[in-house]
């Protein structure tokens, strides 16, 4: 079912898919951004990006905070973490709560993990996270939605608040 209304309102988000992709390319961006700019018109660099909006910025950071914390344990060892600038031995903690299936992993998340591999807060907050990934050398970003926060609503807001800051920063 959730599926279902990711694919169906996948339009009104801009174009912004609510759905997990493994992509380790998002290490060529800024090589890529150094080399020569960004050309809104080639097929894009993609990488996952935890997002949360909402206009209660701890809010939305606190439902992204277990996504974040399975996110690590998920990924623990690999580059794509050791690119974001966690090593192993941080993320080491929340792949044993990974393993073990404890919730509790979430009380770990710091604000540092959770910038690191997310973007969440109010509106405002998110288009300057977007600026920063964008300076990285990020030019599209897949949205992987936490369950905590309304789906269709989160799509929308994406859509409305984000999409259009995205496609600005993407396309300059």
């Amino acid at each position: 079912m959730r599926r279902r209304a990711v694919r169906g309102e996948r339009r009104e988000a801009g174009g912004a898919a609510a759905q997990p992709r493994a992509d380790h390319a998002g290490r060529q961006g800024p090589a890529r951004a150094r080399a020569g700019g960004r050309d809104c018109r080639r097929r894009p660099l993609l990488h996952p990006r935890l997002v949360a909006v909402s206009d209660d910025g701890a809010r939305a950071r606190q439902w992204m905070r277990p996504l974040v914390a399975h996110y690590l344990g998920l990924l623990h060892g690999q580059s794509i973490l050791e690119d974001a600038g966690i090593p192993a031995a941080r993320s080491q903690p929340f792949r044993e709560a990974f393993i073990t299936g404890r919730a509790a992993a979430a009380d770990l998340v710091t604000n540092d993990l959770l910038d690191a591999v997310a973007i969440a807060g109010t509106p405002a907050e998110c288009r300057s996270a977007l600026e920063r990934w964008a300076e990285a050398g990020l030019d599209a970003v897949i949205a992987v939605v936490p369950e905590a926060g309304d789906l269709a609503v989160q799509i929308e807001r994406i859509g409305r608040e984000l999409s259009p800051a995205w496609r600005q920063l993407r396309c300059r």
